[in-house]
């Protein structure tokens, strides 16, 4: 699993341009030791888990933004694929200098594919390149049948077009479904990482402050308030973590990404044991 997010990290970092994966989860990880080390040093032993943040940051920014371009390749695509439908007759290579027209990631990405053929790689290389450098299926498909006409001398416009209208099918159809499960989603990170931290850290203050001396001489309070106290206190803190660690692997298998989960969790444990702390110390006081 490492070496797979690995991989899917060091393809993102330099489908970006953003250079070595490697170097930057170096950087996050000596950010992280340090975080770890002042935490500690400070006395904040349960804050240690902040030192996680960097190393989550790491893999989510550079995820994030590769996931957002993959998007933006694939909503480009319909038109591509118009274009090419009508000019099925032009040298692929002339194709593929059109279709680099623009400022758009597909078109930048169609621009290095007519670079290298421009420096003598030949065409369906370069697109396979192209191919291989991309996460996007439908990139994929889309491609292919272009070079499946190059390479069969077909006149696949009636493919092409057909494929086109699928894909802006497709494309709608994803845009329904997240719609429909970014509430959830976004309503289970909240309450992960936000409200239910919040409202433990709250009850707990507001029971620390019980005069539990005044009621134990009326014989209804505990013999022992200092043990019900530490053990409302550990029992929230299991329940914090315990909630935002479930939270985060339903979030990340919703998305059909169950790497995701270790990024999650390493921002919502420390974000929701930092919040509970907060609201512990300042409410009821």
């Amino acid at each position: 699993m490492m070496e797979k997010t690995m991989a899917q990290l060091q393809k993102a970092a330099r489908g970006l341009g953003w250079g070595d994966a490697g170097e930057l989860v170096r950087h996050a990880a000596w950010a992280s030791g340090g975080i770890f080390v002042a935490v500690f040093l400070a006395g904040g032993g349960l804050f240690c888990g902040l030192a996680l943040l960097p190393l989550a940051a790491a893999y989510a920014v550079p995820t994030y933004f590769w996931a957002r371009r993959q998007g933006l390749i694939e909503e480009e695509l319909p038109q591509a694929l118009y274009r090419a439908a009508s000019n099925t007759l032009m040298p692929i290579e002339a194709l593929v200098e059109e279709l680099s027209e623009g400022d758009s990631p597909l078109a930048r990405e169609f621009g290095k594919a007519h670079m290298q053929v421009a420096n003598g790689v030949p065409v369906d290389e370069a697109l396979e390149a192209m191919i291989d450098s991309n996460d996007s299926r439908l990139l994929k498909r889309a491609v292919g049948l272009v070079l499946q006409g190059y390479r069969t001398g077909a006149n696949m416009g009636d493919a092409l077009r057909e494929t086109a209208e699928e894909i802006s099918g497709v494309a709608e159809v994803v845009r329904e479904q997240a719609a429909t499960t970014a509430i959830e989603k976004y309503t289970l990170l909240l309450a992960g990482g936000v409200i239910v931290p919040l409202i433990l850290g709250a009850l707990v203050s507001m029971v620390g402050s019980l005069d539990f001396v005044g009621l134990a001489d009326m014989g209804l309070g505990p013999a022992n308030p200092g043990e019900m106290l530490a053990s409302a206190l550990l029992g929230s803190q299991f329940y914090i973590v315990e909630y935002a660690v479930l939270a985060s692997l339903f979030v990340a298998y919703q998305e059909n990404s169950t790497e995701k989960a270790i990024v999650y969790i390493a921002v919502l444990v420390p974000l929701s044991m930092a919040l509970f702390m907060l609201a512990r110390a300042v409410m009821f006081v």
